[in-house]
């Protein structure tokens, strides 16, 4: 997905979803703009040890993709792995090695909705990153010069915009289009709309 942010932005939002969510971070490499994350435990099948018990665990690999418009494309890539758990009764009375653990085996392709699932609840989480992070600084839209910037300022309740201005209004946009679709909620949505406005 592409944002309208540049990749030292998007960095810090991606950095901070991820570690607000605990998630742990193997390699973070600022040259080649990505993150591969450790493996973190998913949901598990089965009624129990003898039925099969099925565990699985995933990771992520983050990939940030500077443009030349200013923009930055985050991709996500996640990876599941599973293994199965079994136990025969003999095994149990014994007490010895009661529990046969199966090495983990990559599980991707064949769980395309549940890989499809992981990577949209990383994108939900670093877009509301997206829209809290503070801009670079000392960084200027390209499109934007100081010949650009009006001499004469808005007449008193004129809804002309700054470039300041402008930006708020996109974080706000953003910020509506977020809570459409119930990415955030209600009282997420007013505190970083306050945030936005400076309140």
């Amino acid at each position: 997905m592409t944002y309208e942010i540049d990749v030292g932005r998007a960095w810090r939002a991606v950095t901070a979803a991820i570690n607000e969510n605990k998630i742990p971070i193997e390699i973070a490499s600022r040259e080649t703009n990505q993150i591969t994350t450790g493996y973190r435990m998913g949901p598990s099948e089965g009624g129990g040890i003898f039925a099969g018990k099925l565990l699985t665990q995933y990771r992520y690999v983050v990939s940030l993709v500077p443009t030349s418009a200013g923009q930055t494309q985050i991709q996500v890539s996640a990876a599941l792995q599973a293994r199965r758990l079994a136990a025969t009764l003999g095994k149990i009375m014994s007490g010895n090695n009661a529990v046969s653990d199966v090495n983990w085996f990559d599980a991707t392709a064949e769980n395309p909705a549940e890989v499809a699932a992981l990577e949209a609840w990383l994108y939900e989480q670093i877009e509301l990153k997206v829209a809290a992070a503070p801009a670079s600084p000392n960084i200027q839209p390209p499109s934007v010069t100081k010949a650009a910037v009006p001499a004469v300022a808005p007449a008193p309740g004129s809804d002309a915009a700054t470039p300041s201005s402008a930006g708020i209004e996109d974080q706000l946009e953003r910020l509506k289009s977020l809570r459409r679709r119930n990415v955030i909620t209600e009282s997420e949505y007013k505190a970083l709309r306050a945030k936005a406005l400076g309140l």
